[in-house]
């Protein structure tokens, strides 16, 4: 995709001026292009706010993924694969471009290589304790900046969350239909904390538009947890029944009460804003409702209503979840030809629950002792 002509996103970042930044999209001006690459394993909102606030430095963002081999020697075993890592990032609103197999490490041979003016890195205590990470080299030549990364979510967490909720085998992956007292136990010992998002952040997604629901407006449901390829091909499929796709994400309760202990591992805000990143996906309803009533499909101007072949739950408390779409005759069966799951997900972390339980060990580790160096390098309080 070409960066020639595009309008470039509003700047939301923190000390975002334009030309300070290197943001400057004029008639006569080449396009400014920023790079970001990482293994972007779980993908989740803080990758998407960092991508985001990326992309408000310039004109184009180019996102580089880096490969399995890459990811596993220096971060160890990536949750989802790269074919599933990859294509996530390809449905992103925000990506203009994409490169697979990224190489580890921004250089400045990586840079020019994509026609990139600078790269865009975390500001992770991690790298800024460090005087030998590549990024800072390139911040020292004026090649790279740093955004602020996002406080209560990230990769770690979300697998700390499901080791903490599970057991050694999949039976203890959670119970269909549980009770949602745990969704209480959950929020009251703080294993469910979602991201610390902004108004601004949802704006950008939107590039300041609000998008009028127009032609044949499809509406689909469901909790989108840990959101895959599953959720991704369900989407996609479900887009091409119309020309205006609307989700409606259920809330935390709903989810608990609906999929058992270890569900929802983000909460209702951090999976909409997930799904309201897609490039298929037009609108998000949040906290939508379980049960679909005559008042909310005509609200909504709604057509057509998809349920997936996966997905969990078409009742609710013993009450049909799609009896009045079903009865207008408005009501289709999809078969993403996607198996990946919640689930799936969940299943992978367990199964090699040692090796996770040891690679959150070695980052909880690093993050702790760049804290401690960053603690040591501040001047003393002046008294």
């Amino acid at each position: 995709m070409s960066c020639e002509g595009k309008q470039p996103y509003s700047a939301i970042c923190e000390g975002g001026d334009g030309d300070k930044q290197g943001k400057q999209n004029t008639p006569n001006k080449k396009p400014v292009r920023v790079w970001m690459d990482g293994s972007f394993d779980m993908l989740h909102i803080g990758h998407i706010t960092a991508m985001h606030k990326a992309r408000a430095l310039g004109d184009c963002l180019i996102v580089g993924a880096q490969s399995d081999a890459d990811v596993q020697l220096h971060k160890g075993p990536p949750v989802h694969p790269e074919e599933e890592r990859f294509r996530l990032l390809q449905a992103l609103k925000c990506v203009d471009q994409f490169v697979g197999a990224a190489s580890y490490g921004t250089s400045v041979q990586t840079l020019d290589k994509h026609g990139c003016d600078f790269c865009v890195h975390g500001d992770d205590a991690t790298l800024r304790a460090s005087d030998t990470d590549p990024v800072f080299h390139l911040m020292k030549i004026n090649r790279a900046r740093l955004v602020p990364r996002e406080l209560r979510t990230s990769t770690t967490d979300q697998i700390e969350r499901i080791l903490k909720k599970t057991g050694t085998s999949n039976a203890d992956c959670g119970v269909v239909g549980g009770p949602s007292k745990d969704y209480v136990k959950n929020m009251q010992s703080g294993d469910l904390r979602g991201a610390l998002l902004t108004a601004s952040i949802v704006h950008a997604i939107f590039d300041g538009r609000v998008l009028e629901p127009r032609g044949k407006v499809v509406y689909v449901d469901g909790a989108f947890d840990l959101f895959n390829v599953g959720h991704l091909s369900f989407l996609e499929k479900a887009a091409q029944e119309g020309s205006y796709l609307l989700v409606g994400v259920h809330d935390d309760a709903i989810v608990s009460n609906r999929k058992g202990y270890v569900f929802p591992v983000l909460t209702m805000l951090d999976r909409a804003v997930m799904v309201l990143s897609l490039k298929c996906v037009s609108d998000v309803v949040f906290g939508a409702p379980a049960i679909l009533t005559q008042d909310f499909l005509d609200h909504f101007k709604i057509d057509l209503v998809c349920r997936g072949k996966n997905s969990v739950g078409e009742n609710e408390n013993g009450a049909d979840r799609y009896c009045v779409p079903k009865k207008r005759g408005i009501f289709k069966l999809i078969d993403s030809g996607n198996q990946i799951t919640s689930q799936t997900i969940v299943s992978r972390i367990v199964q090699r629950r040692a090796e996770y339980v040891a690679r959150n060990q070695v980052k909880n580790e690093k993050e702790e002792d760049a804290a401690k160096k960053l603690k040591d390098k501040s001047p003393a309080p002046q008294v």
